[in-house]
């Protein structure tokens, strides 16, 4: 995540830029400066620079693929770029950066190295050669998107062929018809195994698809099958065949195909009387509950973990952060880890087309606390941590230096509202329907399926029943789906209010997402827990705007 800017009662915030065109570094600031390096050595900005109009906001707590943007206006001293544009130099191959330092009493208080960068990214739609204006003006964003440059999932060479599986099809065993060209999927988690609270027992379902590599010419028999496009930690699945009884203790091997591309698969040659069916098969991740076996079930390997599945939540955006072609906080999203594996999920992947950022959206917009943002260091992530307490939070008193600029505003209206939601989960892969649910809203002890919590019914009380259903095809574990629909009922269950304060410039380090215990006698708050939604630079201080949610579960009312 951005670096949080520090706190000083009395200081100038002095904005830098950086654009590196035509083979060199070119610096402005909004005042001519010298700010030293960490070696003793010295950089010079010309003073070019107009003060940014710069601000940030957060949607309401949803997963996000926003670009960060910023509108830059400034004159290069001593630079025609027109006639640096006509040697070749192009200004849409620039890159940029916007930073701060703060000057105190005339002293400037980071070195080089410790400036707060704030965005970096290219330049995009440079507007310059104005008559109206000097040789070097120029007006342009900076853009740091980093969504434009991801890659798709898969590698190209990650498909069933002929060149690909040679080392497993052998003379009268070809590749199987229906599987060429497949891709291979990439498994994690338990997928096809869920708890089921109607019958209060394990059951299971088809969790992914899996592809007949070879088969005997006369009969067409399967002989190989294969189950994931990489390594996995289980030794047997259970597999079915079409609508024909599912076959257990079936044992994997991880191998690799033609292109060293590792790959699972199981050895059916001697299932010969199951495995006709000329389709598709399918797999459960079932796990055995002994000491003896405990890799069974598991499918893709935690890279994080000497052992277990890759399945929590923090793990697998992680791990799928490493995949895309762009930078990542992995600083922040460690931070986060611990909050995000309490949501687990399963699945599979193998649609050739799909992107690392698609499928990095469909993880996240099943966990409605969490947003994904850009930041300097790369993408990070942002919780609304629903279990926030004063505790954790920064205690703010309106005053001179904190105050309010305006009306309370409701964000939203009551057909916002939600306060009943159904998840769907534990898919059946082969017919994508939903083998169970669970609802959180009105309690109704004769449905196993069903419960309630505080906030739900306190909306419920106030709004009447405002019902939501969700399809959840990445979740089998019911604590999960509780867990999403909890989320969304706290969040979605009441109407949030705003309101915006001028804070001042001692206040620099509130970041998009901090937690503010807030106290204003005007308006008969004390200690509310709110959300820093928006923040904004005038020159002079912070806008900034807090996000109130009122919690019936940790908010007193007032008397």
């Amino acid at each position: 995540m951005p670096r949080r800017m520090p706190s000083y009662q009395a200081a100038d915030l002095l904005w830098l830029l950086r654009v590196d065109f035509g083979g060199s570094p070119h610096y402005i600031s909004t005042e001519p400066l010298t700010i030293t390096r960490d070696d003793g050595t010295t950089i010079a900005y010309s003073g070019g620079l107009t003060e940014p109009a710069y601000s940030e906001s957060l949607s309401r707590f949803t997963y996000s693929r926003d670009a960060l943007t910023l509108a830059i206006e400034a004159i290069f001293d001593n630079l025609d770029l027109a006639e640096h544009r006509r040697r070749g130099f192009l200004l849409s191959n620039a890159t940029c950066e916007l930073a701060a330092v703060f000057r105190v009493a005339g002293t400037i208080q980071q070195t080089y190295e410790e400036r707060i960068r704030v965005i970096d990214g290219w330049m995009s739609e440079p507007v310059y050669a104005d008559p109206a204006r000097p040789p070097g003006y120029v007006t342009f964003s900076i853009n740091s998107n980093p969504y434009d440059v991801i890659g798709t999932f898969f590698k190209s060479t990650m498909r069933l062929t002929e060149t690909s599986m040679d080392a497993l099809i052998t003379t009268g065993q070809p590749l199987s018809d229906e599987s060429v060209d497949k891709v291979y999927p990439f498994v994690f988690g338990n997928p096809g195994v869920f708890f089921s609270a109607t019958d209060s027992a394990t059951s299971y379902t088809r969790g992914t698809p899996a592809y007949a590599i070879n088969r005997t010419n006369i009969s067409k028999e399967a002989q190989n099958v294969l189950i994931a496009g990489h390594h996995v930690g289980a030794t047997e699945v259970r597999i079915r065949a079409g609508k024909l009884t599912a076959v257990t203790g079936l044992s994997v091997t991880n191998g690799f195909d033609k292109f060293r591309n590792p790959i699972a698969y199981v050895d059916v040659s001697s299932q010969s009387t199951a495995f006709k069916e000329k389709e598709e098969f399918w797999v459960t991740w079932y796990q055995t509950p002994t000491s003896s076996l405990p890799t069974r079930g598991l499918s893709a390997k935690n890279p994080f973990s000497t052992s277990g599945v890759v399945n929590g939540a923090g793990d697998l955006l992680i791990w799928a952060c490493t995949l895309g072609d762009f930078k990542v906080d992995h600083g922040a999203w460690g931070a986060a880890r611990d909050y995000l594996n309490a949501f687990r999920f399963s699945g599979y992947v193998n649609d050739p087309d799909t992107t690392v950022w698609e499928w990095i959206q469909e993880i996240a917009k099943m966990i409605p606390t969490l947003t994904i943002r850009n930041g300097p260091a790369g993408i990070y992530p942002i919780i609304q941590d629903l279990r926030s307490t004063t505790t954790g939070a920064t205690s703010i008193t309106a005053g001179p230096d904190f105050h309010r600029l305006g009306p309370v505003s409701l964000e939203g209206d009551q057909g916002d509202i939600v306060n009943t939601v159904v998840i769907e989960f534990a898919y059946n892969a082969q017919g994508e329907i939903s083998q169970s649910y669970v609802v959180i809203g009105e309690p109704d002890e004769t449905e196993p399926e069903r419960f309630s919590s505080l906030h739900a019914a306190a909306s419920i009380s106030r709004y009447g029943i405002r019902e939501k259903s969700i399809e959840a095809p990445f979740i089998y574990d019911r604590s999960t789906a509780a867990l999403v629909a909890e989320a969304t009922v706290q969040i979605h269950g009441q109407i949030p209010e705003t309101v915006e304060y001028k804070a001042g410039i001692a206040y620099s380090y509130l970041m998009l997402g901090d937690q503010v215990a807030l106290t204003d006698s005007e308006l008969y708050l004390t200690d509310q827990i709110c959300t820093v939604c928006e923040r904004a630079w005038d020159g002079d201080g912070w806008v900034i705007k807090l996000l109130i949610e009122d919690d019936p579960a940790r908010d007193p009312r007032y008397s």
